[in-house]
């Protein structure tokens, strides 16, 4: 690809440029994988910034630099960028075609529920016969094959990558946690979502974000900077940070559901039954009720429930979706997981 092609939309200043109609091969923020060819994009971390690594990337063989700061002595070309985050999500969805614009993104946060809430979209999203993708804490998962994830939500180039592996394996949906430190870091920077889910927000990763106001921002991009103009908050109306999205985006006249398990918000729950075997429960929502039973356990699960039948219903799911989705779920492994042996019954959590 053409490195003018490969910086569309970016908004870069070339400083330094020898070879401005370069052939770019490969896209990578780390100069230890460089292959000759690359685009290097600098970008700064908290420990050591990747301009310092720039001159070994050019001695690997990167045929350009992607930099917030300029680099001398270097006989490529370079550009500087006012985020070099922001940058390397843009050029990797450049590199690989822009897939993701092919796909119905909806996305999931959230302190505690990301993964089951997202196994149960991409359940029900599967049950209204979409070809449905997986991004989360369990791996990736597309055509029935998962592999194993080393981050909840991939870097850029590996998001993209595998955005272009999925469009070109048929895939049209997909379900994405979305990670605070991916947020906060731009991993998801350029991709809009046709719904967004927010299950709640209480302590944690605070080693990283330092202050819970701060871990609430990274939260909150995902629906102010992330959610497209059409698109649909579902948050929890029993949490008070999540409510905080839900009245921005209402100020806004954008479109926003709560869910909850006490009634208060557009979706709820009523008949509820709580066993050891499972949740049987109908469903109150904006599109009718929606009868449903679950082999998953645990009043926290109703609210997972409620958030993935609000996402899901979002993005164009039927009741009868939603109901055929919630019943076929298994367990997510390790999450209030069931296990029976000897007679004897064990919840792995």
């Amino acid at each position: 690809m053409k490195l003018t092609e490969l910086l569309a939309g970016v908004g870069t200043e070339p400083v330094a440029s020898t070879k401005a109609k370069a052939d770019i091969t490969g896209v990578t923020a780390d100069s230890r994988a460089v292959k000759p060819g690359d685009l290097f994009v600098a970008v700064p971390g908290s420990k050591a910034d990747g301009v310092q690594y720039a001159h070994e990337a050019v001695q690997k063989g990167a045929a350009a630099i992607l930099s917030e700061k300029s680099v001398s002595g270097v006989q490529v070309p370079v550009f500087v960028t006012p985020s070099a985050r922001k940058a390397l999500a843009l050029v990797a969805g450049n590199f690989y075609g822009n897939p993701a614009r092919e796909l119905v993104l909806l996305g999931v946060t959230g302190t505690n529920g990301k993964t089951t809430t997202a196994w149960l979209v991409e359940s029900i999203c599967l049950a209204g016969m979409n070809n449905t993708g997986l991004f989360g804490t369990i791996g990736v998962r597309w055509n029935g094959e998962l592999k194993e994830a080393t981050h909840t939500t991939p870097d850029p180039v590996a998001l993209h990558r595998t955005f272009r592996a999925m469009v070109d394996g048929g895939v049209d949906t997909v379900v994405m946690e979305v990670s605070s430190h991916a947020l906060a870091q731009d991993r998801v920077h350029g991709l809009t979502y046709r719904a967004a889910g927010f299950t709640n927000l209480s302590r944690d990763h605070l080693d990283y974000h330092k202050e819970m106001e701060a871990y609430f921002q990274a939260k909150r991009r995902l629906f102010t900077e992330n959610l497209s103009s059409g698109g649909l908050a579902v948050v929890n109306g029993d949490d008070t940070y999540t409510t905080r999205v839900y009245n921005e985006m209402r100020q806004l006249k954008r479109q926003s559901w709560k869910f909850s398990r006490a009634g208060n918000g557009e979706l709820s729950a009523s008949n509820v039954e709580f066993t050891t075997s499972g949740i049987k429960a109908t469903l109150k929502t904006p599109a009718g009720d929606i009868p449903v039973k679950s082999a998953l356990i645990g009043a926290h699960n109703l609210d997972n429930i409620l958030c993935a039948a609000g996402i899901a219903l979002a993005a164009g799911a039927s009741r009868r979706d939603v109901q055929d989705g919630i019943e076929r779920v298994t367990p997510v492994p390790g999450r209030m997981e069931r296990v029976e042996k000897g007679g004897v019954t064990v919840h792995v959590d």
